[in-house]
């Protein structure tokens, strides 16, 4: 006999995919796969963190993607995003995707706004601009 989950499996993309909202708990270190999964599916994910410095904040304004709330408040998930109106979900579910596009759908554009984000930076970045334009003669 074959159990019901082996039988109806469920494809977790999709899932995400279909989600208005994901919850995305903190990972063992700062940040969280889930939460780079959320943003690709245009999921609005769900941050229940504590001191989590989300990535880019200096240039992302995240309250227009994300529903960031206290840990404490896990138990209170499903009425807060049942509060949620349908035009604030779409918006928020765009932000998501424009921000997934913007600056975490590559390797590039992770670098590129690492970069812009970090002053210290900014030297290496003029230099690394300057040689992919050069052909690496600077």
């Amino acid at each position: 006999m074959l159990c019901f989950i082996c039988v109806h499996r469920f494809d977790y993309q999709e899932l995400l995919h279909n989600s208005s909202f994901c919850l995305v708990p903190r990972g063992r270190r700062l940040g969280s796969f889930r939460f780079l999964e959320a943003l690709q599916a245009a999921c609005i994910p769900v941050l229940l963190s504590n001191g989590w410095e989300l990535p880019f904040s200096e240039v992302i304004d995240w309250s227009k993607a994300a529903i960031i709330g206290d840990e404490r408040l896990l138990l209170q998930v499903p009425s807060i995003t049942r509060s949620v109106g349908s035009d604030r979900i779409l918006a928020l579910r765009q932000q998501t995707q424009f921000l997934w596009d913007a600056y975490f759908s590559s390797v590039t554009k992770i670098v590129l706004t690492t970069l812009e984000v970090s002053p210290h930076l900014q030297q290496k970045k003029m230099c690394c601009v300057q040689m992919s334009h050069t052909g690496g003669n600077v």
